[in-house]
Formats: C-alpha cells, structure tokens, sequence
C-alpha cells in the first residue's frame, strides 16, 4: 500500500489518482489528506508508505495513525508523537 505525493498537475477533478495499490496526490496546493486516508481504509489497507513533502507526510501520518493504519516512510518526532496522544484522548471521550 503506497501514497507518493507528486507536483504533477491534476487530470480529473480528484485531487489524487487511485490505482489497486497506490494512490498519488496530483497537488501540493493545501490537499485535505482525510479522503485519501479514507479511501485507504475503504479498500482495506492497514497500512500506508509515504515519501515526497515532509509536510504532506506528516500530515499523512498524523491523520493515518487517527484512522488507525500503520506507517512507513515518516520517522515522528516528539512533538508529532505527543500531539497524536492528546488527539487520540481527545476523540476518545
């Protein structure tokens, strides 16, 4: 299961391209990761790779590990790991 963040110019009206096993983000421009998260857990992935922008992996990360999938290709740092924690109480109650 595979997300690469791309600067490739979108071809459809989706933001990103779903194939079997990978979906692209086709814009950096502030991409709302939450549908692709879902779209990952829709065809049943547990798990996700990333690579590209920091900033999209990580929020990748960020949403992915609140929906529950695993992931690679993002080592979180501290403050990310904290703030998942206060998240994940948070939507706990």
């Amino acid at each position: 299961m595979f997300l690469k963040f791309s600067m490739e110019k979108k071809t459809e009206d989706s933001d990103f391209e779903v194939s079997k096993e990978r979906m692209i983000l086709k814009s950096k421009a502030d991409p709302s990761i939450a549908p692709i998260v879902e779209k990952a857990k829709e065809k049943g992935w547990s798990s996700i790779s990333v690579r590209g922008n920091i900033e999209l992996c990580r929020a990748t990360w960020f949403e992915a590990k609140m929906a529950g999938l695993q992931v690679k290709g993002y080592k979180p740092t501290w403050e990310d790991e904290n703030l998942l924690k206060i998240y994940s109480i948070g939507s706990q109650k």
